[in-house]
């Protein structure tokens, strides 16, 4: 990756990674109920490692009163491992969705943004928006459990003669997610 300063408070970012993730037990081994989760879950033992590249660009700008970041990021996984719902079994216990284990290609494209702004040298506002968008590229269909965009904010009263007091406000909206996978349906 590289940085590059311009401008007394400003910077902008490039970096690509590589990188790579052993199944864990879990995506190898699973074969029956999962208590916490109330449903049935199959591993695969045939399940190899990921391997991930990711590119990413940040503008920020920091300065005392004030400063931002947008960074948006590109990331394309090969041999994704992905946990998602394909049948209901029937057992003594009762009727339990099966979750299966496999792996795809995939892809997301997201961004994050953020802001503050110290209007005083005790108050300080903060805002926050994260994006991403994923997708199943062998399929071509969404991939299931991406969380839907969010945005949060923040306002804090600090005091450090006061015993160091901190006192804020924080509120957080998070959108509804529209796009999932056609085939999953709720029993």
């Amino acid at each position: 990756g590289f940085k590059y300063d311009f401008g007394t408070d400003n910077s902008l970012r490039f970096n690509y990674s590589f990188a790579q993730r052993a199944p864990n037990p879990s995506d190898l081994f699973s074969d029956g109920l999962h208590h916490s989760a109330a449903r049935i879950e199959l591993g695969d033992l045939r399940i190899k490692s990921e391997s991930s590249s990711k590119l990413s660009v940040s503008l920020e700008k920091s300065a005392e009163n004030w400063g931002y970041t947008v960074a948006p990021y590109f990331n394309r996984i090969n041999d994704f491992i992905i946990l998602e719902p394909n049948d209901v079994e029937f057992t003594i216990r009762g009727a339990f969705p099966v979750w299966t284990y496999r792996q795809t290609n995939a892809q997301l494209l997201g961004i994050d943004a953020s802001i503050y702004n110290n209007w005083t040298s005790n108050i300080r506002t903060d805002h926050k928006f994260s994006w991403v968008l994923g997708d199943d590229i062998t399929t071509d269909t969404p991939l299931i459990n991406i969380p839907a965009a969010n945005f949060s904010n923040s306002i804090s009263y600090t005091n450090t003669k006061w015993q160091n007091l901190v006192i804020g406000l924080e509120s957080q909206y998070i959108f509804e997610q529209q796009r999932f996978p056609p085939n999953i349906f709720v029993f």
